[in-house]
């Protein structure tokens, strides 16, 4: 093994972890943070926001990798995420530390994507496999971390420290891809779809910003700005994508129906897995009053059920199949939910709570893991790279709308009156979440229409063999 690629490789797993923790570790600090500056209203927009620039982020990346030195536009993203960690610790209220995730999040959609491409592009064949299953693990390790790292440093002022370090780490990660040799870019690369990406973002932030427009009390008038604004730039978004020669949206493959129920499976799966690891946190701390490292110990069985879940449908699948599969993962998903609804009818509510966040984590990895080998076993060797991706920026759609639709429905109807959410009775919490339940039942019953939709086994299963065309519609 080339040693210069093994020191990059581990540059590219500590930037990895870095991004993944960030990501993982703000449900559980969210609550205490945004209490402490008096702004419990926008605590959802702390992941939100994160999760939204990221998923911006990735096809901007994805295609200036094709064009542009891959160590360099590494060090861009790196820079970036190091700016915005550095931003978000010495955010003095609420207002700058959204800016500070915003930044942050835009630099994490490099570090994935890049790091995905630079794995690929320094290592080849079981080596290849052997990186990337590292780079997963990197997920997994800091959805174990996250949420009691950040439990412990919310007890005090050292939620700050978990930003302010990864300065000092990106800086050690530049200096190792600096070592590193690579081949030429490809100068003839589609170019970016500017206005696609500028709709996609004009209609993401009006539909995220209509829960929190109403919880804060704002005018019915700017409701239906952001409302029509959602509207027209989605009539536009589509108009522009389908006449577009290179779209962010490759709807050659969306009008395949085994590509399109599988991506609308992972926007509903990931929104539904990510308002949890939001509403758990806001549950656990209004309604107990409990500390934010009791609170981290309640949301992690859910990331640890993910990973749990994910490693079922490996042993299972083969046997069980696509449709059973997912239907057994949303059928234990429920148990989840019912398990967190009547957990304070009990006593030791915040196990019960546990128990049903592992359920539901065990639930939706298992969904979200046949939805995407579905789409792989079926796609072609042409098509597999393009399905894939395009499964991952619907899983990363649904990251970015859960909380802020779910969770600013939660905030809101808690503090109605109360914009700083600080003097909600427990009463309006319960209400408040048991109401967000509701849309969350909604959500499930979507997942469970898709899955019935979903083959039982592949008919072809050799990915060597065209076994869908991907152009013509049905």
């Amino acid at each position: 093994m080339n040693p210069a690629a093994l020191r990059a490789s581990r540059g590219v797993l500590l930037a990895t972890f870095l991004g993944a923790m960030d990501s993982t570790v703000m449900g559980t600090i969210g609550p205490t943070v945004a209490s402490r500056f008096h702004a419990l209203v926008w605590e959802p927009w702390m992941i939100t926001a994160f999760m939204l620039c990221t998923t911006l982020a990735t096809p901007v990346f994805g295609r200036l990798a094709d064009t542009t030195d891959n160590r360099r536009l590494y060090a861009v993203a790196l820079t970036v995420f190091a700016a915005g960690s550095a931003w978000t610790a010495l955010s003095p209220s609420m207002d700058f530390l959204l800016i500070g995730r915003i930044i942050q999040g835009l630099g994490a959609g490099g570090l994935f994507t890049m790091g995905l491409i630079l794995l690929g592009r320094l290592f080849t064949g079981p080596t290849r496999a052997t990186m990337q299953a590292r780079q997963s693990a990197m997920w997994g390790i800091a959805a174990v971390l996250g949420p009691t790292l950040g439990g412990v440093a919310a007890l005090g002022a050292g939620w700050r420290l978990l930003f302010a370090i990864n300065v000092p780490l990106a800086w050690m990660a530049i200096r190792v891809m600096r070592a590193v040799e690579l081949p030429p870019p490809d100068q003839q690369a589609p170019p970016l779809d500017r206005a696609g990406l500028a709709l996609l973002t004009i209609v993401l932030v009006a539909v995220l910003a209509l829960p929190t427009l109403w919880a804060t009390g704002e005018p019915v008038k700017w409701l239906w700005a952001a409302l029509g604004t959602a509207l027209i730039g989605g009539s536009l978004l589509l108009a522009v994508e389908r006449r577009i020669r290179d779209p962010l949206i490759p709807w050659a493959l969306w009008r395949h129906p085994v590509v399109r129920r599988t991506t609308s499976l992972a926007i509903l799966a990931s929104a539904l897995i990510y308002s949890l690891v939001t509403l758990v946190p806001l549950w656990t701390r209004q309604l107990w009053h409990a500390d934010a490292l009791t609170t981290g110990w309640v949301t992690l069985p859910i990331p640890l059920g993910w990973a749990i879940g994910s490693i079922m449908v490996g042993r299972r699948l083969k046997s069980w199949g696509f449709r059973r599969m997912g239907l057994w993962g949303t059928g234990i998903f429920g148990l989840g939910i019912a398990s967190l609804d009547i957990a304070p009818r009990f006593p030791l509510p915040l196990i019960i709570g546990a128990g049903g966040g592992l359920l539901a984590g065990v639930g939706m990895g298992s969904v979200i893991m046949t939805g995407l080998l579905l789409v792989q076993s079926t796609a072609s060797v042409d098509t597999l790279g393009a399905a894939t991706g395009l499964y991952n920026f619907g899983r990363n759609l649904g990251n970015a709308l859960g909380p802020g639709v779910l969770g600013g429905v939660a905030v809101g109807m808690a503090t109605i009156g109360h914009p700083n959410g600080l003097r909600a009775s427990t009463a309006g919490w319960l209400h408040a979440l048991n109401g967000t339940w509701l849309g969350i039942v909604a959500l499930t019953l979507g997942v469970a229409i898709l899955l019935m939709r979903f083959p039982q086994h592949v008919p072809n299963p050799d990915p060597s063999v065209d076994t869908w065309n991907p152009v013509s519609p049905s």
